[in-house]
């Protein structure tokens, strides 16, 4: 007779890879129908805890099929299915290893940073640093002689690098298991492309690029000679493939995130900004024409009775696939090249702290001085060495033929994943934009050409701003307006005459964007375009008439906006506009007094009503408010 097993009193066994059990969990989930959702998750918990290798490879590409939907993702992790299937990462059928992964993989794209988040809370890393575990620090694939399982090998680490790379972009908690299971000694050998290939290098460069930022314990690990040299290597390596354009510049990303402060100093800065300069030498819609109309060619020309159809459509299939991944190799390198770029002219100011504290009282007996304004700009920050590196090598020029549109429908026609690229040259014009708001506000005006070539730049940023697409396009529209904000502000620092000649009708475009546009940001630049001119003018001793178009402009946002963070920027240009004594017979003629009186009190109320809603803007938004009490206060004991 056979013996019977109490398994209420069970005692869990050791799992030999030191990962729970599959079956552990399995109790835990509950599978109910919900009427979110139209699958039971059963069947494929069932093919996941299956003994049977193929039907637990199965399992997981149902699951990453799954996960295409953000709502089955959401219900995924209610489910608690990723302490099922992340220990799966280890299993021993290498097959069954890739579909885990790739579902997970799967999730952390499609998810975004809250799935991340939660697969970090539900301890994905476990399994995976126990994966990555298995291999040996230095391990070169070329020493396992069948070429099925040399591939497979490299598949699955390159895989786990991506989840890694996911989750570390993510979550800190997932950063600090990083370097606590000094996993970049693991990585680090990995990015000899020549042993591992580019794929798996480029995976975990990215990977690296991202874990080293701002990371100081794991920055002094990477300052060791040997790693330092396997980064010189590669950059002084002049392959021309897109796939090692990619890899040099996340190999320079690496770099200026490592160095310390001496990085100016030495023969560094010459080489990562001439590499930078390199990369976004390459002309991206160049490179999709030649592998467009290579392609073409070889379709109308391949009509080779010799080869099997089935043949014909794969050499094709592949040909395609290799031009889409030639300029989405391009496309990043050029993407990440220009955030390098931006980082590298970042100046490190020191920002006042704002108190706050409401006052218990509306009425302050604070003395304010209000012929002061809040626009004044120190000079730049960033190195003589820096500045000279990038006019040498004529960055700004070539972030601003970045920022140029372009017209690329035609050559996609046999080019795989077309949205896709599309939406990268649309990145790739963001982050120009981006830098060049950057290069502007940190570099003297003879590194940007004089202010004609100023002037220039900005006239092309109204007429890109003025695009219809452009004005459907709210996080492209955010990044000019953010540039031509930069723009102006230099020309108004270097008191450009040019500024005095603009007219109510110049800035139209810039009144119309701020009524019809719903985002606060793009809002916010606007008006600060305006009061930034407006303060020019207000220097003169002589009131002009434009002024009284930029207040009624700003009272009315005042007046009418509901957005508390584009009121608060409205009222802090209008302070800086209208401080100066000289000004007062404008303030007069419009009102501007009396009508800041009636917008006090509801003002006071929505600040109270909103408090807990309006997170970090709070202080500026309540200070505006203070301000505004100071303001009228002193308006009116001048007039």
């Amino acid at each position: 007779m056979g013996k019977s097993k109490q398994k209420k009193f069970k005692a869990k066994q050791q799992q030999p890879t030191g990962l729970p059990s599959v079956k552990d969990f399995e109790t835990e989930i509950e599978f109910e129908e919900t009427s979110t959702t139209n699958f039971s998750l059963q069947p494929i918990i069932e093919q996941l805890s299956s003994v049977n290798e193929e039907t637990r490879e199965c399992g997981c590409a149902s699951l990453a099929n799954l996960v295409s939907n953000p709502a089955h993702i959401n219900i995924l992790l209610q489910k608690d299915c990723i302490k099922i299937l992340a220990p799966l990462f280890v299993d021993t059928s290498p097959q069954v290893s890739i579909k885990a992964l790739g579902a997970i993989r799967n999730i952390t794209v499609d998810g975004g940073i809250d799935a991340c988040e939660a697969l970090v809370k539900k301890d994905v890393l476990t399994p995976l640093v126990a994966l990555f575990t298995q291999f040996e620090v230095g391990w070169n694939p070329d020493q396992i002689s069948l070429k099925k399982l040399r591939d497979l090998r490299i598949e699955i680490f390159t895989e786990a690098t991506h989840i890694l790379l996911n989750l570390c972009e993510a979550s800190e908690t997932a950063v600090k298991i990083f370097n606590k299971e000094n996993l970049v000694h693991l990585l680090w050998p990995c990015l000899q492309y020549k042993i591992y290939g580019y794929e798996l290098s480029i995976a975990v460069a990215q990977c690296l690029q991202t874990v080293t930022e701002e990371n100081k314990e794991l920055i002094a690990l990477c300052r060791l000679q040997d790693k330092a040299s396997l980064l010189e290597s590669i950059i002084a390596d002049d392959a021309l493939s897109t796939q090692h354009a990619l890899l040099k510049t996340l190999v320079v990303g690496i770099i200026t995130n490592i160095s310390d402060e001496d990085f100016t100093s030495n023969n560094l800065l010459t080489v990562v900004v001439q590499t930078l300069s390199h990369v976004l030498m390459v002309d991206a819609v160049e490179v999709l024409r030649n592998d467009a109309q290579g392609n073409s060619q070889e379709a109308t020309n391949g009509n080779s009775h010799s080869e099997k159809p089935q043949e014909k459509e794969k050499e094709k299939t592949t040909k395609k696939s290799r031009s889409t991944d030639n300029v989405t190799n391009i496309l990043k390198a050029q993407q990440i090249a220009l955030e390098v770029i931006t980082n590298i002219c970042c100046s490190e100011d020191d920002w006042e702290e704002v108190d706050t504290s409401e006052s218990s009282s509306d009425e302050m007996s604070v003395d304010v001085n209000m012929e002061e304004t809040a626009d004044n700009f120190s000079s730049s920050d960033v190195s003589t060495e820096v500045q000279n590196a990038i006019t040498s090598n004529h960055i700004f020029t070539k972030v601003l033929q970045k920022i140029e549109p372009v017209e690329i429908v035609p050559l996609l026609q046999n080019i795989d994943k077309q949205a896709d690229i599309l939406k990268s040259f649309e990145r790739l014009q963001i982050y120009a934009l981006l830098c060049c708001n950057n290069l502007v506000s940190s570099l003297e005006i003879t590194h940007l050409g004089g202010m004609d070539n100023l002037h220039t730049v900005w006239s092309g940023l109204v007429k890109l701003s003025s695009s219809q697409i452009v004005m459907k396009n709210l996080e492209l529209l955010e990044a000019i307006t953010s540039c031509m904000r930069a723009v102006v502000q230099k020309l108004a620092d270097l008191e450009s005459p040019k500024l005095l000649e603009v007219s109510p009708q110049d800035l139209q475009f810039l009144y119309e964007m701020e009524q019809q546009c719903g985002q606060s940001d793009i809002k916010v630049n606007a008006v600060r375009i305006v009061s930034t001119i407006g303060c020019v003018f207000a220097k003169q001793l002589q009131p002009n008439s434009f002024l009284k178009d930029v207040g009624m402009f700003l009272l009315e946002i005042c007046c009418k906006e509901n957005d508390l963070r584009v009121i608060a920027e409205s009222l802090d240009a209008m302070f800086d506009v209208f401080g100066e004594d000289h000004l007062d017979p404008i303030v007069r003629e419009i009102q501007m007094v009396e009508k800041l009186k009636t917008l006090l009190p509801s003002l006071k109320t929505q600040i109270q009503n909103k408090k807990k809603s309006l997170g970090e803007h709070y202080p500026v938004i309540s200070t505006a408010r203070i301000n505004l009490i100071r303001f009228i206060k002193y308006k009116t004991q001048s007039s």
